[in-house]
């Protein structure tokens, strides 16, 4: 059993694909294949299930990654400690939200690659459902998340970064688009236009509606921030999203945002980590410049 064949077992894991993972370690995929197999022989047992359309890890392997993973961790602590030249090589992997993605992490990049110009980003969009997994394993390093509730787990770390605003918006044609203000009762009649069904402003809004029992004529679900904009803008519908990501379009009159009598939306933006990770000095220094970034454009968390 080699480091190498760990690393590439949880890119492997990771990315959920043999060919992805040759990518990103600059390896053929038979190279991949072959590591995968000598590791599968020296721990006599299938660490993925190859059977299903979607790569998955065997029980085996869900225990191999937690351990891989920290021995990666225990790899890249010395070559931190003990580098002479001081500058810090290796990979992180976060996942973030794609709206966050758009809107938050640009600055945020290139603060982090000047600071750390060794360390390869692997930013992917959020799996809710999957994260807490994907955080015991190792797979991500960090993850951000839109959420109305504190994760609840004592191996996780959370940290409130900031209060997320979101809006009720609609295109400039649209019949709202020349009201101040509606009612709740006004989207009984309206077609939505949502991100996918674990996005926590979708579940906020379709939990207000259910509550006065308001079911909209139509709910499409639609997996981009920027599609779901050129719809509304369109005026095929109405949609909730994070005010910061309209508000360049709110400016040129194609989206107006719409205030709803007697309700405000927000989510909080969470950092996740898991509580016993080795946090390196880049991971630490991803995680200082996030705080300093969400403060700058969100303000300082409550509490």
């Amino acid at each position: 059993m080699e480091l190498r064949q760990l690393r590439t077992f949880v890119t492997v894991a990771s990315l959920r694909s043999f060919q992805k993972a040759a990518d990103v370690l600059y390896y053929a995929q038979s190279t991949v294949s072959e590591q995968i197999r000598n590791l599968e022989s020296d721990v006599n047992a299938q660490l993925f299930d190859r059977t299903r359309r979607t790569l998955r890890l065997t029980a085996t392997g869900e225990r191999l990654l937690r351990y891989a993973q920290r021995m990666l961790d225990l790899e890249d602590e010395i070559r931190s400690d003990i580098r002479a030249d001081g500058v810090l090589t290796g990979a992180l992997t976060a996942r973030v939200p794609e709206s966050v993605s758009a809107y938050l992490m640009s600055e945020f990049i290139e603060t982090f690659t000047n600071q750390f110009p060794g360390i390869v980003l692997f930013l992917r969009p959020c799996a809710h459902d999957a994260l807490r997994q994907e955080l015991h394993s190792g797979v991500i390093d960090v993850a951000f998340l839109q959420t109305l509730d504190p994760i609840r787990d004592p191996m996780i770390e959370t940290e409130t970064l900031g209060s997320i605003d979101l809006a009720i918006v609609c295109g400039s044609e649209h019949p709202w688009a020349v009201v101040d203000e509606i009612h709740l009762e006004e989207f009984r009649d309206q077609v939505l236009f949502l991100s996918d069904g674990d996005c926590s402003y979708r579940l906020l809004l379709e939990k207000t509606l259910a509550e006065r029992q308001i079911a909209p004529r139509t709910t499409h679900t639609i997996n981009s921030n920027a599609t779901i904009r050129a719809c509304v803008r369109s005026g095929l519908g109405v949609s909730i999203m994070p005010r910061f990501s309209v508000e360049a379009e709110v400016a040129t009159g194609n989206l107006k945002v719409v205030q709803v009598r007697g309700h405000s939306f927000s989510v909080q933006l969470m950092m996740i980590w898991r509580n016993d990770k080795w946090l390196s000095p880049a991971l630490s220094g991803f995680m200082d410049i996030a705080r300093a970034r969400c403060q700058t454009r969100l303000g300082k968390p409550n509490g």
